[in-house]
């Protein structure tokens, strides 16, 4: 049974920790539980603040880009393909808080993809990650779980947050063809596990 971890760590952390501490006498019984809570807390504050990073983050490839004489949303013309170089420039030049919501659910998984389909995979991976800050639910939310997940994986061997970006594709009930990757990418990395599990030390 596939139970998602976030659920397996809140009920451990509530029934063997929590419940124990509150309920355990003064003779000092509760000190290790209250270790372990404190230990959660600084994990949860760690991750808050790794996970902040990972979205204001300015990619080295854009790192020089600074003020933008236009707004962004006048880099995406009305009508016909827009220049995504020019759009990623301005996307860029921007504040990280500045660009919430600064382009459409579509656009934004437009400039992810035109990053990682040139090579651009750190600016790509920021864009899907603040895709997913900005647009949560919603059709391109699987899609850009995907778009994040396989550059972590194919390309930068995370192999633990690739893994959770892909289940959390396959939560948000994906069109077709984002399920596909989805899967696809789970069982290429089920048969790496499996394989390292059965390797023999050489």
């Amino acid at each position: 049974v596939s139970v998602p971890a976030r659920l397996v760590l809140g009920i451990y952390l509530v029934v063997d920790n929590l419940l124990p501490f509150l309920l355990a006498d003064s003779s000092g019984g509760g000190v290790a539980h209250g270790a372990h809570i404190g230990g959660f807390a600084a994990g949860l504050a760690v991750a808050w603040v790794m996970s902040r990073r990972e979205v204001t983050a300015k990619p080295s490839t854009y790192a020089a880009v600074a003020g933008t004489p236009a707004p962004l949303v006048d880099e995406v013309p009305a009508s016909g393909p827009p220049d995504m170089a020019r759009v990623a420039q301005a996307y860029f030049a921007l504040p990280a808080d500045q660009t919430r919501r600064a382009l459409g659910a579509d656009e934004s998984m437009a400039l992810g993809n035109w990053l990682a389909a040139n090579g651009h995979t750190d600016a790509a991976l920021v864009v899907f990650r603040r895709h997913l800050r900005d647009y949560p639910s919603g059709p391109t939310a699987a899609a850009a779980h995907v778009g994040a997940g396989l550059i972590q994986f194919e390309q930068l061997g995370q192999v633990a947050p690739a893994y959770q970006h892909f289940l959390d594709a396959l939560d948000l009930s994906p069109d077709d063809a984002t399920s596909t990757r989805a899967r696809a990418a789970l069982a290429q990395i089920a048969a790496i596990q499996k394989y390292n599990i059965g390797r023999r030390p050489s």
